[in-house]
């Protein structure tokens, strides 16, 4: 089996350029004819299609990776085992918490940087994934959820965010559903929202594959493993194809572990199964995006056993061994 690799021209400058946060570059000039060609042997015998960079799962982080790659010229292909969106991206509760970029980007803020980058290239799509800049409200429901939170408010204004402190009369004139309820007080960022989480990938999916993409759905990804020279990635579907490419990105989310594990890779993700409920819309719709702070708060002050700066503080609602549940998170659109 002998595949064409690129060894010269702009592929891991593209992959380079997707994952970084310097300047975008600019789409690559030329093509495939302007690169130095290579033949290289792959283990296995039989043919693979070659490429600069194969994506694995198209949820909402393949979809983007694969659409941005191939806009900067990088031959990609995507696959996914069923329909772009169909899974746990399309699935999710669709909420967007966004308070807006801080003034100055440290480690710590990654978290805030990444999710206003994400509601910003969400709301490009407008209607395409219904997409509504709607606000949210980060609850306290105990004297002491108020003293953390508004601390909290305020050190997120010190950082510049768009962030608003709202208690009494004005956190019922925001959100009247709340009434009569144990709300207290609230942290309001207006630059939060929601979409259709199924809409906004495949929306997405269909961006890729116009920017040059091959989008290959129904086809599952079931081994990685390096090419017979070491000088390439060569991935095996369900169909019987090979795809070879000297990148591979893995966003198979929760199924990725067993993927990389074929590619001599232990990825420490373990599944955790959450429940959504929705229901027809009450009268009284919410106007907000709702959040309840006790899960924040909690891994906050008592961390979750993991060194992880995008977790700090970590919305989660599992312990380490990704079984116990410590708190629950709350929200509702």
């Amino acid at each position: 089996m002998y595949l064409r690799r690129r060894v010269a021209g702009g592929a891991a400058c593209c992959v380079g350029c997707a994952f970084g946060r310097g300047p975008s570059q600019p789409a690559a000039q030329e093509k495939a004819g302007s690169a130095t060609d290579a033949v290289q042997p792959v283990k296995g015998g039989g043919r693979a299609e070659a490429a600069d960079c194969i994506v694995v799962g198209g949820g909402i982080v393949g979809a983007v990776v694969a659409r941005d790659l191939a806009r900067r010229g990088a031959e990609v292909v995507l696959l996914e085992r069923s329909s772009c969106g169909s899974e746990a991206s399309g699935l999710s509760a669709g909420t967007l918490w966004s308070a807006g970029m801080p003034r100055l980007v440290t480690e710590r803020d990654a978290a805030t940087y990444l999710r206003a980058g994400s509601s910003e290239l969400l709301r490009s799509l407008g209607e395409a994934c219904e997409y509504n800049r709607c606000g949210a409200l980060e609850l306290a429901v105990t004297p002491e959820d108020v003293c953390w939170l508004r601390q909290d408010c305020e050190a997120g204004k010190r950082k510049g965010l768009a962030v608003e402190w709202v208690e009494g009369v004005d956190l019922i004139m925001l959100e009247p559903a709340l009434a009569g309820g144990s709300a207290l007080a609230a942290i309001h960022t207006p630059l939060s929202g929601s979409v259709q989480p199924a809409l906004a990938t495949r929306a997405i999916a269909d961006q890729a594959e116009s920017a040059g993409s091959r989008v290959i759905e129904g086809e599952e990804a079931l081994s990685i493993d390096r090419s017979q020279d070491g000088s390439a990635w060569v991935v095996c579907t369900s169909g019987g194809q090979r795809f070879a490419a000297a990148h591979v990105v893995l966003a198979a989310g929760a199924w990725s572990a067993p993927l990389a594990a074929t590619a001599g890779v232990r990825l420490p993700v373990v599944p955790v199964k959450g429940v959504i409920c929705t229901s027809p819309a009450p009268p009284s719709t919410l106007r907000k995006v709702i959040y309840e702070c006790s899960s924040r708060r909690h891994f906050t002050e008592v961390g979750d056993g993991r060194n992880d700066l995008l977790a700090t503080p970590a919305k989660c609602t599992h312990g380490q061994d990704g079984t116990h549940r410590l708190v629950r998170k709350l929200y509702a659109k």
